[in-house]
């Protein structure tokens, strides 16, 4: 890491996070001490096989509320495709009650123990329960859309600083993207779903596109999907560049290396699959509720 930044820069230095730019500080008990970093986050399936270090203050404060709502998120889209479940609030005349509901054929309503549920509601809902009953749910999702989009940046910003090192960083592109992680407005349109007709070796994928940097990466929860994030190159992209990439994600297409020595793996692309769920039915929509 060391010599890698200090290539970077053509002389010697103390290596910064890639994150916060701050440097490392070899104490145990600082916010800055280096830590190994999942790209992928480890709650969807990622491993620590990409040698990405991070400070202790970036990595387990910052990132594990990004990391819970990307797998929030796919808690979310799992949950509309039939799979796992979701909290639910069920109010009637009577009053509310808390319920798990897997949104399944049929949809299973799982009512939770405790005082939080009204005895005359839960009655209430035995006799809603019926061919042409109707049942009003709140679903809590436990996510924002933006929290979501910054997640899948941060994932795909570590992925490029594993791939390129401090190159990378010390560029206008990634600075970009930082002041995006660091709490600045996020841009819509920019987070597709990669659907690969083969198996693909690593976790991650890499393609340069012009001064794009093209992002994918393997989450699994309940359901394995590929998402594809593109980034700013090392000179920096202007968003709405990136955005068109976006537009027309249903006629991208991208070759990679198959797994084991296999012919060329072919991947197709749509837009982002947290909204499109969103867009089919506004009840399954991200809140923060």
């Amino acid at each position: 890491m060391s010599a890698d930044y200090a290539r970077a820069l053509n002389k010697e230095a103390v290596p910064l996070c890639p994150l916060c730019m701050k440097p490392f500080v070899l104490q145990p008990a600082s916010h800055r001490l280096p830590t190994a970093e999942h790209s992928i986050p480890s709650c969807v399936g990622g491993t620590l096989s990409t040698g990405v270090v991070t400070c202790k203050g970036c990595n387990s404060t910052d990132g594990s509320s990004e990391d819970v709502a990307l797998q929030r998120a796919m808690f979310g889209l799992d949950f509309v495709s039939g799979k796992g479940s979701i909290p639910a609030v069920i109010q009637n005349a009577s009053g509310r009650i808390a319920a798990d509901v897997e949104w399944s054929n049929p949809v299973t309503i799982r009512v939770r123990d405790g005082r939080s549920n009204n005895p005359a509601a839960f009655n209430g809902l035995k006799a809603q329960i019926r061919p042409d009953g109707i049942i009003t749910m709140a679903f809590h999702f436990g996510f924002s859309a933006e929290a979501y989009w910054r997640a899948c940046l941060r994932v795909s910003y570590l992925i490029a600083f594993g791939h390129f090192g401090y190159a990378y960083v010390l560029g206008d592109g990634a600075a970009q993207v930082r002041r995006i992680l660091d709490g600045g407005p996020v841009p819509e349109g920019l987070i597709l779903e990669a659907f690969p007709n083969g198996q693909i070796d690593s976790q991650a994928v890499i393609h340069l596109l012009g001064d794009a940097i093209f992002v994918m990466f393997r989450v699994t929860t309940h359901s394995t999907r590929w998402l594809a994030v593109p980034l700013p190159g090392g000179s920096g992209t202007d968003w709405e560049v990136l955005h068109n990439l976006y537009r027309a994600a249903e006629r991208l297409k991208m070759d990679v290396a198959g797994q084991g020595g296999n012919p060329n793996v072919e991947i197709r692309f749509a837009r982002d699959p947290v909204m499109r769920a969103w867009n089919i039915g506004r009840s399954f929509g991200p809140s923060n509720r």
